[in-house]
């Protein structure tokens, strides 16, 4: 298809293989293809492109795991330990 033959429907009809984040990334450097091709007049005005809907990530930590990881950490204060009594109980 031809630059100039691409409007906000086609390029809204695009479909891209892996997550929404993977997806947004080609969309990304589709609208800037598209905003080049207009800076050098090869089109009059490059469609919207819309972005994919992400879903933030979510991290769950068990209380073992959290009990872990203030343990590795370096003692606050001058070495209180008031921190790692408060994860332990």
């Amino acid at each position: 298809m031809r630059l100039d033959q691409i409007t906000s429907d086609t390029a809204g009809a695009l479909t891209f293989s892996g997550s929404s984040a993977n997806a947004n990334c080609a969309v990304r450097t589709f609208r800037r293809m598209l905003h080049k091709a207009e800076e050098w007049k090869v089109i009059r005005h490059a469609p919207k492109v819309k972005l994919m809907k992400e879903h933030g990530w979510r991290l769950r930590l068990d209380d073992k795991t959290k009990r872990s990881c203030w343990q590795q950490l370096p003692p606050a204060n001058g070495g209180s330990t008031a921190r790692n009594s408060s994860v332990t109980s």
